[in-house]
């Protein structure tokens, strides 16, 4: 389930940032799908971070986190519903975005001191890994009201790739420490089950054999 939502994360945020290039108009010439292709991510990127932040975090500190994926979802649906019926614009309901992001980024925070001391290390540093992704969204939306036209949201881009980076060593290094387990639990059975001097299966593997005989004699009718 994490690796799904690191997926849907990474995907959103390429897309948010694609957006805000001169490469997507060689590939969208229309200006109103270019907008969609802008805020329909930047509504659905805090909802995966949350889920995924949810998913590292115990159940008695979820209640916060429950209330913010709520709000986002609520946002998103509401958005696309008026913009689907032509009442309202994604461009002219950006404040309410930003609003909505504002107040998830308090909770989010205050969610993160409250359960620190109550986290295990990986989901430590899984969710320290998170912080600069908060603080680089809050800072463009700052720069964002302060100065429209210079607006790059390069600090959460920065977040993004910073956590992305992590997360991909931080994957990698579970694959292979699953494949170096299971190269040792095959070794492992290997020895239980087969006798060192003829080796071949030895009274243990037997037993298991029978076992399994026992358990479906319809499949061994013929004999």
């Amino acid at each position: 389930n994490s690796l799904f939502f690191l997926g849907v994360f990474s995907l959103l945020s390429a897309i948010y940032s694609l957006s805000g290039t001169n490469i997507l108009k060689l590939f969208v010439t229309n200006n109103y799908l270019r907008n969609v292709f802008a805020f329909i991510p930047l509504s659905l990127i805090p909802l995966s971070l949350c889920i995924m932040i949810s998913k590292h975090t115990k159940a008695k500190y979820r209640k916060g986190l429950n209330i913010a994926i709520h709000l986002l979802f609520l946002n998103f649906i509401i958005q696309s519903l008026l913009t689907c019926f032509h009442i309202f614009d994604f461009r002219f309901m950006l404040p309410a975005s930003h609003i909505t992001i504002l107040m998830c980024i308090i909770i989010l925070i205050y969610t993160l001191i409250r359960s620190w001391n109550d986290q295990t290390k990986s989901s430590r540093t899984f969710l320290f890994c998170i912080l600069p992704i908060i603080i680089g969204a809050f800072i463009d939306i700052i720069i964002y009201y302060r100065n429209t036209s210079f607006y790059w949201g390069i600090f959460f881009q920065t977040g993004v790739l910073f956590f992305i980076t992590i997360q991909f060593f931080y994957v990698i290094n579970a694959f292979w420490d699953n494949y170096i387990l299971s190269i040792q639990s095959n070794m492992y059975k290997k020895m239980a089950f087969t006798d060192s001097l003829t080796n071949l299966n030895n009274r243990a593997a037997f037993e298991i054999k029978i076992e399994e005989i026992n358990n479906n004699l319809n499949s061994y009718s013929s004999i």
